[in-house]
């Protein structure tokens, strides 16, 4: 798990893409974060609840793909 630089909060995951109700239960209970239904390549992938700040990268980005496997079918 990564924590914020700021304030040492765990990081989530920023999933894009049209969310399904898991995803929207996730979010609502901070395990990631919505991003948006568009994707762009230089979008931040990991959100802090702590400070409310995005983060473009990090250093374990093996958690992003596994974390986003399931959430877009239903």
């Amino acid at each position: 798990m990564n924590n914020c630089p700021n304030c040492n909060h765990d990081l989530v995951n920023i999933i894009y893409g049209m969310p399904t109700e898991k995803a929207i239960k996730l979010a609502r209970e901070e395990g990631i974060a919505l991003g948006g239904c568009m994707f762009q390549e230089d979008l931040p992938t990991h959100y802090c609840y702590g400070c409310h700040e995005a983060y473009p990268t990090v250093e374990d980005k093996s958690t992003y793909e596994e974390a986003s496997k399931d959430l877009f079918s239903e």
